[in-house]
């Protein structure tokens, strides 16, 4: 519960305008389920990476997984240049 940032408003020329709702809570619950099934997924992939076999699934591998976001990348876009100062951590699917 918090103030809104913007203001929407309809306009042109018809009368009426159609949205699509769904409530904080439900809208909640499917990030949560979503995110736990990406979650799942990451992990699974995770596991096959040789050096972090030796983690907890458990714990640390799991918590691995859940901070993992996807990123996509257009055909052609460098990733990671030579030389770079790495920051982030990528794990190819």
């Amino acid at each position: 519960n918090c103030p809104r940032n913007a203001t929407v408003r309809v306009v042109g020329d018809d009368d009426e305008c159609v949205l699509w709702r769904v409530d904080r809570r439900t809208f909640r619950h499917l990030v949560s389920q979503n995110k736990k099934n990406d979650s799942e997924e990451i992990l699974a992939v995770l596991e096959k990476v040789p050096f972090l076999r030796n983690l907890d699934r458990s714990t640390a591998l799991r918590q691995m997984a859940e901070c993992f976001q996807q990123v996509h990348f257009a055909a052609g876009s460098c990733i990671v240049a030579k030389g770079a100062i790495g920051k982030i951590m990528y794990v190819v699917k």
